[in-house]
């Protein structure tokens, strides 16, 4: 009979224990962590230079646009050169033109 007594009573103490440890083990509160400043400081850094990233993305295809429509005026201006004539002038009258387009001032002393 103590034998049975004294199996029940250790029965009894690791129930308890063991009801202890549940407890101790779920009951805990879980602690969130803060996130340190620098680290925020750091994302948000982050942020801008994403930002910055597509706004030069963004002018990098504007400038791409431009850069063909430049070529593509360029082509043209060749094919026109190659095409245009000119007529020859007298070295008479080219003199008398630029003389005349030309202001003339009087030195002052």
């Amino acid at each position: 009979m103590k034998k049975s007594i004294k199996s029940i009573y250790i029965f009894i103490a690791g129930l308890l224990t063991s009801l202890f440890a549940i407890l101790f083990f779920f009951g805990r509160k879980k602690q969130t962590i803060e996130t340190p400043a620098p680290v925020i400081k750091n994302d948000a850094e982050l942020n801008k230079l994403e930002g910055k990233a597509e706004i030069v993305a963004f002018q990098r295809n504007e400038i791409a646009k431009e850069i063909e429509t430049q070529k593509q005026d360029i082509a043209a201006t060749e094919t026109v050169k190659e095409t245009l004539t000119v007529k020859p002038v007298a070295a008479a009258k080219v003199k008398e033109h630029i003389v005349n387009k030309t202001r003339r001032t009087k030195k002052q002393k």
